[in-house]
């Protein structure tokens, strides 16, 4: 991992928002003077992949067949994989 990935970590908690990384990688960018290729794209990845990643609660009470999920990433723009729902 290099200093730039290292910086944004480590001002994150072990839970975080989207709002919180983007913050955090904004603080990083300014630090490293960023403006080079290479941590721009790397800035780039750790949101994409931050955007990749979540997890959809339901009410309780819903039935699966009232649950939809749209997708709304890059990563999702040929289709979400199947959705896999089970009890917690």
């Amino acid at each position: 991992m290099g200093d730039f990935s290292r910086q944004v970590l480590q001002t994150l908690g072990s839970s975080f928002t989207l709002d919180d990384l983007r913050a955090s990688l904004s603080r990083a960018a300014e630090d490293f003077h960023a403006r080079d290729q290479e941590t721009v794209a790397t800035a780039r990845k750790i949101l994409t992949l931050a955007q990749s990643n979540y997890e959809v609660q339901f009410a309780p009470d819903s039935r699966v067949s009232e649950r939809v999920l749209f997708p709304v990433t890059p990563s999702q723009s040929n289709g979400i994989e199947d959705a896999r729902f089970v009890p917690v």
